[in-house]
């Protein structure tokens, strides 16, 4: 029933940031003084999955090498924060780095949200909470960067129709690589099912992670090609529209794409509120931060204190779990800094909103 809005400030720091660190490489210089495993997964791991062309899919070589050696090592980070203090990670991507997923088991970190983003993920959130529930709330949902997988729309129409609808700009030049690009979209009925289903099979689950992102190109396509605002619209509108109808919370991510959401929630409040998750009509928005995203900002002290203190949240959006308790802790200091509170109250407050957020109950923490 609470509206995770975890990316609209966090977003909008990460790529205001990353402009200014980036190093002049192509990707294939990237490769050679860098992890080549990390470059292959680059767009997953990072979330900076644009190409070349839009300036953003080349990352500061001494940033890359950093967290490939985070995700080459097979032992979880020390993390400085006392095992005693309750800690909620409430945006996380671990499944993106399966071999370091038995050191959940390690973890200072109490509980992690655990986001998914396409159907690559799904089961494997599904199968971290299955073995580990009580450290995990599982997310599932579709991430704006993966909608063109998605149709919009329960009318069949033709492979160019969907291509021209899903992708932009769609001139003569790529239409056939726009129209494979999406060749494998699935149904609206398939991709919808899927996702009620999951959320019904797991009552504590809430959606997560969508949005809109207007910045983002395709991944390894050497194209313009963007997914249009109309399409990215009407899925994030459905998926709003599940996590209404089922009451979850929800996670959403936002890049340059700020008027179109609260375009719709005014919109849809207006119509059809009951619809859609109350809180998106009401006070419960909660605001997320973490290192990887805001840390370069100098504005991030000012935006922590911005958020009124029974809203605000940390996470790590970190993609292996060896790295969680580490990048937590740094986030908490971050926050003590910002509002002057000591690292004790910083997880106190934040733990009792991530609690009040995503409804888990208190035997989940133990």
């Amino acid at each position: 029933m609470r509206v995770f809005i975890c990316g609209i400030l966090r977003r909008f720091a990460k790529f205001e940031a990353i402009r200014t660190s980036l190093a002049a490489t192509t990707p294939e210089e990237l490769a050679t003084s860098s992890s080549p495993k990390l470059c292959r997964d680059l767009s997953l791991r990072l979330r900076y999955n644009l190409p070349a062309k839009a300036g953003l899919q080349r990352i500061h070589v001494e940033m890359c090498n950093n967290i490939a050696k985070r995700e080459d090592n097979d032992q979880p980070e020390d993390a400085p924060l006392p095992p005693t203090l309750k800690i909620a990670d409430a945006h996380c991507h671990p499944t993106d780095s399966l071999a370091t997923l038995p050191n959940i088991t390690s973890l200072t970190t109490s509980l992690i949200c655990t986001m998914s983003t396409s159907f690559h993920d799904l089961g494997h959130v599904e199968r971290l909470y299955l073995e580990h529930g009580s450290r995990v709330v599982p997310a599932f949902g579709f991430h704006p960067w993966h909608y063109h997988k998605l149709a919009s729309t329960k009318v069949p129409v033709t492979p160019v129709q969907a291509a021209e609808d899903t992708l932009e700009p769609f001139v003569l030049e790529d239409a056939e690589l726009a129209t494979r690009l999406i060749q494998d979209q699935r149904d609206f009925e398939e991709w919808t099912t899927l996702l009620i289903g999951l959320l019904k099979k797991h009552p504590k689950a809430i959606v997560g992670e969508i949005g809109m992102d207007r910045a983002a190109s395709l991944p390894n396509t050497n194209s313009k090609l963007k997914i249009n605002a109309n399409h990215q619209c009407k899925i994030f509108e459905e998926q709003l529209r599940i996590a209404g109808r089922l009451k979850r919370p929800v996670s959403c991510h936002c890049v340059r794409a700020h008027g179109h959401m609260i375009d719709m929630f005014k919109k849809f409040g207006k119509e059809s509120p009951e619809e859609f998750p109350p809180a998106i009509f009401g006070p419960r928005i909660y605001v997320s931060f973490s290192t990887v995203i805001n840390a370069r900002s100098p504005k991030l002290a000012d935006r922590i204190r911005a958020v009124p203190a029974d809203r605000l949240l940390i996470e790590s959006d970190y993609s292996t779990m060896n790295a969680i308790d580490a990048q937590m802790a740094e986030i908490v200091q971050v926050v003590s800094e910002a509002t002057g509170w000591s690292v004790e109250e910083t997880c106190r407050r934040t733990f009792e909103n991530f609690l009040r957020f995503s409804h888990v109950d208190p035997y989940c923490t133990t």
